[in-house]
């Protein structure tokens, strides 16, 4: 067996040790902690109170091969299939770019200089994820926001987030 048990906190230890060469301890238990919590449908809380639970033989595979595929080159965020932006948890895959931090920060902006604008409208051009768009019309249900791309399946990828948090308008 590849942990010494199967306890969640083993597991987020395979993931610290594993992933060493290219994230800091931190990081590597960041990654465990939403891969874990994804996995077991458990709120944030639950992995910080039940690190003596132990996990499934599948379970086990599916952290396994995730490292694998992280590993591998490919984003933990497109592994996990999500990623967080703004509050809001995006679908994440290679149909368009992961959100960076960066990019919330622009969001914020944003919101603090057009807050007491009550109707709106936006254009985000090569919109990708959709996280721009997705955010503001979050926060200004009432603006008219467009997002355009020239890849099909980043603008399939933005109507299934918009789906997922009912601002499709």
């Amino acid at each position: 067996m590849f942990v010494r048990d199967n306890t969640i906190a083993s597991v987020v230890r395979y993931f610290e040790e594993r992933l060493s060469p290219v994230f800091s301890d931190r990081e590597g238990k960041l990654i465990a902690k939403s891969f874990i919590v994804k996995r077991l449908g458990w709120r944030s809380s639950d992995f910080l109170m039940r690190q003596k639970d132990t996990v499934s033989e599948s379970d086990l595979l599916y952290f396994r091969n995730a490292v694998k595929r992280i590993l591998a080159g490919e984003p933990y965020q497109y592994v996990l299939g999500t990623t967080y932006f703004y509050n809001l948890e995006l679908d994440t895959d290679a149909r368009a770019l992961i959100p960076r931090p960066e990019t919330e920060e622009l969001v914020d902006w944003i919101v603090k200089d057009y807050s007491s604008y009550s109707e709106g409208r936006l254009l985000d051009v090569g919109t990708g994820s959709g996280c721009i768009a997705l955010a503001l019309k979050s926060v200004f249900p009432d603006w008219t926001v467009t997002a355009v791309d020239v890849s099909k399946d980043a603008l399939n990828l933005v109507r299934q987030n918009a789906l997922k948090h009912s601002l499709l308008s």
